[in-house]
């Protein structure tokens, strides 16, 4: 065999070789995804458990994996330290190591259950959704803010919020079993800058604003869905 003929045959090789690399490295890739978002949304259903049954100090055994792009999310609430006098994006102290638990928050038609905690910082966030903490609580005059993430994938989280349109339901029960429902009266989007201009542009009512980001993967806008407390 001469040099050309083994040089030719060197590379073929080379080439299986990257290809069956480039092969392992996506497959590893794909299941990484799909067990963070196993995990997440196992920490989501404990929490939603333990809330039904009454407990609203949780104590936390196991993390949830980071967010893609969490940190994005949470920018719109920077800046508001010197307006309430507080961090909004405290996460869960280290000392307590809990969250505590407020209402779930099930919306039907998305096919929708997620925990809603005390809170909206990062590690709140990854469990479910976080309740602005200077907004109304549920059910009370006012309008309760309730963030969450919009993931890529289908299904998780408020990736499917954009499908809710006017007289949609939005069920919130608190960890005592009062059960508020409100009725969806309009999805706004605005700029971040924006934001919280749209939510208390009407403080009379009872009234509730689920918030994430969109569109999906990008996140440089806000999606407001406006709700009213059935009466």
């Amino acid at each position: 065999m001469n040099e050309t003929a083994k040089l030719d045959k060197s590379i073929r090789a080379l080439t299986v070789l990257m290809a069956l690399l480039l092969l392992i490295m996506g497959a590893l890739l794909l299941t990484r995804d799909h067990w963070k978002a196993e995990l997440q949304a196992a920490a989501s259903k404990e929490v939603v458990e333990a809330i039904k049954s009454g407990n609203t100090v949780i104590s936390l055994t196991t993390l949830p994996p980071e967010i893609e792009g969490e940190e994005d999310d949470l920018e719109v609430l920077q800046g508001l330290e010197e307006v309430y006098g507080h961090s909004l994006l405290e996460d869960v102290p280290e000392a307590t190591d809990r969250l505590i638990g407020m209402a779930t928050l099930e919306i039907k038609k998305i096919d929708l259950l997620l925990p809603v905690v005390e809170g909206t910082g990062r590690i709140q966030l990854r469990y479910g959704a976080g309740w602005l903490v200077t907004s109304a609580l549920p059910g009370q005059p006012g309008n309760c803010v309730i963030f969450g993430h919009r993931m890529r994938a289908k299904g998780r989280k408020f990736n499917r919020l954009d499908e809710l349109l006017s007289g949609d339901e939005v069920i919130i029960a608190d960890a005592e079993g009062t059960v508020y429902t409100y009725i969806v009266n309009e999805t706004v989007e605005v700029e971040p800058a924006d934001l919280f201009k749209e939510l208390y542009k009407g403080a009379e009512g009872r009234n509730l604003s689920l918030v994430t980001c969109t569109p999906v993967g990008a996140g440089s806008r806000r999606m407001v869905v406006s709700c009213e407390l059935e009466q």
